[in-house]
């Protein structure tokens, strides 16, 4: 098997997770405020924002396999099978952030609801574009198991950096002022938020952009070396995107990874969904305090990074990421008898208390994010060293689909909610029924999805040891003969720098030793291809 490759700086790193800054500013304010802008801003009901989140976070997630094999199946030589799609993704979303925040407040109920909706269904259709392919190309820069972490753990720095953007704009744009005391609740600062963030998309975008391009050399040769193969299998018709969307789910590792990853993170749709309407109006939060917890949730994340990699690399990943999820439980368990005991406090001393296990609750998040994605990418490469076939992105968007389809499920629940217990965005007291049913419902569901992302967790059985290093875009294949089925016979890979650089000699000395047979053998070749097929990976 080739040598590790690794790539070769900490700047790649670092160029490759820059874009999830981008597209985490956006999608990130988009995801923490759009159900509390459009119920308490817009007065838009729960169960119609509920709907209309639902429906496009479903439309996103139909359209992930789709763009998955178009990505997979691009031969652009510009642009490659990601780049493409990537700078598409960018402008689109830059655009689409401005629409949503942007609708004008002299409009009607109705027409406000229509505008926000049609900019979700655009606004999630340029995500596709960005993020199927961006996470694909995450999963093929390098062929190293701790590696992949380390990727991952960049990537999430970064995101998390998007998630702190909107806690720090909640302070500059949202602050309470005497015509909004709760300044969560002003319209103009969302639009202010949507310039900043879009800005932050493009200018992001572009420097990943730039910064990976140089990867294209790599992956042109990874694409010519897997064309090579596929001569030797049977030609697979475009419907068959359908048929590998499917195996993945039928293969027990792959399914407890992709279940695992998209209930355990309900609790965070669960938390950005309704968390500002249960400080808002539970906890009597305002927006300095709202920014504080938010802050020290982002803390907690950012410090389980490094943390998490420390204990992947000792432990295996698996094992990190069951500690992770024990430590949110732990976390939220604490907030939960903050809740229950929440009237012998003010509103000052309920955020100080609380602070601790927000920061707890962090921390174990943190394992969430990085690690499944990881281990997802690790049964990729297992995979891909059985069929030496590119179906990364399609194996993506599977874990994408679960993921977004369960958000849906969560957004479309809280809608309903919401309305159940009667939430009234006229009125900045709710009911005793609202704030003890927001403070339920958020607890009750966070620790439910945790649980059973746990347990499908436990399922998954994949050691280091199982995971192939790779191909290495440095390494030699040669056919040399074929079967008895007439299909092709490969000989072992070897490096091409050693044969490039030791073995012009040993060529000769073979070609004497081998004599007629040398002879028959190379003419057999060139009747499979007209040429020895030579792959360099």
């Amino acid at each position: 098997m080739a040598k590790n490759k690794k790539i070769s700086s900490i700047s790649s790193k670092i160029f490759y997770g820059i874009g999830n800054l981008g597209y985490g500013a956006v999608s990130q304010t988009y995801t923490n405020f759009i159900m509390f802008f459009g119920t308490s801003v817009l007065k838009i009901s729960g169960s119609l924002m509920g709907i209309a989140v639902a429906i496009a976070t479903c439309w996103d997630a139909l359209t992930d396999p789709i763009i998955g094999f178009a990505s997979d199946n691009n031969k652009s030589r510009l642009f490659g099978r990601r780049h493409g799609f990537l700078l598409a993704g960018i402008y689109g979303m830059a655009i689409c952030n401005l629409i949503i925040w942007g609708v004008p407040q002299m409009f009607t109920t109705t027409v406000k609801f229509m505008w926000v909706f049609v900019g979700m269904i655009l606004l999630e259709t340029f995500n596709t574009f960005f993020a199927t392919p961006y996470n694909a190309l995450g999963a093929e820069i390098t062929n190293e198991y701790n590696e992949r972490t380390e990727i991952q753990i960049w990537k999430t720095i970064a995101f998390l950096v998007a998630l702190a953007l909107p806690t720090l704009f909640l302070k500059i744009f949202l602050p309470d002022t005497p015509e909004f005391p709760q300044g969560q609740l002003n319209p103009q600062g969302y639009l202010n938020m949507s310039y900043v963030t879009s800005a932050i998309c493009l200018i992001c975008g572009f420097v990943m952009y730039i910064g990976t391009y140089s990867y294209l050399p790599r992956l042109h040769a990874k694409a010519r070396k897997e064309k090579q193969m596929l001569l030797m299998q049977p030609k697979k018709r475009k419907l068959d995107v359908l048929k590998d969307f499917g195996a993945v789910m039928v293969k027990k590792n792959f399914r407890n990874i992709i279940f695992g990853y998209a209930i355990a993170l309900i609790s965070a749709a669960i938390l950005t969904g309704v968390g500002m309407h249960f400080f808002t109006y539970t906890f009597h939060y305002t927006s300095t305090q709202l920014t504080m917890t938010l802050a020290a949730l982002l803390l907690g994340t950012v410090i389980g990074q490094p943390l998490w990699l420390y204990i992947s690399k000792r432990k295996e990943k698996k094992p990190a990421l069951i500690m992770g999820i024990l430590t949110s439980l732990l976390g939220i368990f604490g907030l939960f008898i903050i809740f229950l005991v929440r009237g012998s406090m003010t509103s000052t001393i309920l955020s100080w208390v609380a602070l601790p296990c927000v920061l707890i609750a962090g921390v174990g998040t943190g394992a969430l994010y990085s690690l499944p994605v990881s281990m997802f990418n690790d049964l990729i490469a297992i995979e891909h060293e059985k069929t030496k076939e590119e179906k990364t992105a399609t194996y993506s968007s599977a874990m994408t689909l679960a993921y977004k389809a369960s958000n849906a499920l969560a957004s479309l629940g809280i809608g309903f909610m919401l309305d159940l217990i009667k939430f009234n965005p006229d009125v900045a007291e709710q009911t005793s029924i609202v704030q003890n049913g927001l403070g339920w419902f958020v607890f009750i569901g966070i620790a439910l999805s945790l649980i059973i992302g746990l347990i499908c967790y436990k399922g998954y059985n994949v050691t280091k040891d199982q995971v192939p290093t790779g191909f290495d875009t440095n390494a030699e294949v040669e056919v040399v003969g074929l079967n008895k089925n007439n299909m092709p016979v490969i000989e072992a890979s070897v490096e091409f720098d050693q044969v490039k650089n030791k073995n012009s000699n040993k060529k000769q000395q073979n070609k004497k030793a081998a004599g007629k047979p040398q002879n028959k053998n190379k003419k057999l070749k060139q009747n499979i291809d007209k040429k020895s097929i030579k792959v360099r990976r």
